[in-house]
């Protein structure tokens, strides 16, 4: 059904492209943020657009809480037995050696299977790559970002316009960088739910030059200027979460209420598509939830937390009203009072 919301919003994509005329005078409330690179901070990209907010664009990221869970702190170890399975060591030549391949934009790569590359553009080099490891249970999500990339909705696919409009100037770079304390956040609700779930651990990596981006803001906040430097280069690794053989089968339909049920009853923090949950019954009977994507999806597509959906249909539906409505009836007079709160 995530068709539904594709075809429904397909015809927007003309509108996503048509700027305002270069000749046109600014208009000086509209946010405008500059972008550059640590390394070259005179060489500047400007952006003005009415779907620029502080949140998410200052708020997902934290230096700290990135530092305090890296992956270089730790060794990989086997979900189950706790044995170690790589060292940070080890794991960081593979990553290193990893990048250079995407950068040379190779088809295949030495000690990884890709899985995904639908918002990754590489002629540009920016986006977001999945992998995992050929001989380890881990998955990795590999995201680059430029000061000329990471504020443009326009260059890594239809996906990432649409989350630009919905998302107030989000894309899965920034959205990334929620899925962490999104799943520490996902334990702590569940300590008071009865379902049986398996969340994968997730660690950041980050490169031995991570290209660090900073983002300036005017007219974010009002009478302030504010700033964030993000790393333009970091990967999130994950258990690879698979379907227990010993385990039954849960009928689609029967699936999909449970998904929906479980999203309404963590406050719809996470994406409710069925391609993000492995759903069974135990041999006792019981359900069992495997969760692989953690990502802060409020964040991802500008809902409030507490949404409450019926089904997937409804859910397609009130996403793709949601766009209709980010892209055609959202006034400045209604943008403005939405970044001042």
């Amino acid at each position: 059904m995530k068709r539904y919301i594709y075809f429904l919003l397909l015809f927007l994509v003309l509108t996503i492209g048509c700027y305002r005329s270069p000749f046109r005078k600014q208009d000086p409330l509209m946010p405008r943020l500059v972008s550059c690179s640590q390394q070259n901070p005179e060489k500047q990209f400007v952006y003005s657009d009415w779907n620029y907010y502080r949140s998410p664009i200052f708020t997902a990221f934290s230096e700290n809480y990135l530092f305090t869970h890296l992956l270089q702190e730790n060794s990989l170890t086997d979900r189950v037995t706790k044995k170690t399975l790589l060292s940070s060591e080890e794991a960081s030549v593979m990553l290193e050696e990893l990048i250079t391949q995407v950068y040379a934009e190779k088809n295949t790569y030495k000690n990884f299977s890709l899985l995904q590359d639908k918002n990754f553009n590489y002629k540009k080099k920016c986006g977001l790559v999945v992998l995992k490891f050929n001989d380890y249970p881990f998955v990795v999500k590999l995201f680059i970002e430029h000061p000329d990339t990471i504020l443009n909705p326009l260059v890594k696919g239809f996906e990432n316009r649409v989350f630009h409009f919905m998302g107030h100037g989000t894309n899965r770079h920034l959205a990334g960088e929620t899925r962490i304390w999104n799943l520490e956040r996902l334990h702590e609700i569940l300590q008071d739910k009865e379902y049986e779930v398996i969340l994968p651990r997730k660690w950041f990596w980050l490169p031995s030059d991570p290209k660090w981006i900073e983002i300036v803001g005017y007219n974010i906040v009002p009478n302030e200027t504010i700033s964030v430097i993000i790393p333009g280069i970091y990967i999130i690794i994950a258990d690879e979460l698979k379907a227990n053989e010993k385990y039954q089968k849960v009928p689609l339909s029967e699936s999909n209420e449970i998904i929906m049920k479980f999203c309404n009853d963590v406050h719809l923090i996470i994406d409710p598509h069925q391609d993000n949950f492995i759903i069974q019954k135990n041999n006792n009977g019981n359900v069992v939830i495997s969760i692989m994507d953690t990502e802060h999806f409020p964040t991802l597509v500008g809902i409030p937390e507490d949404s409450t959906f019926v089904n997937h249909l409804q859910w397609y539906f009130s996403l793709a009203w949601k766009g209709l409505i980010d892209f055609f009836t959202t006034s400045k007079a209604n943008h403005i009072l939405a970044m001042s709160k």
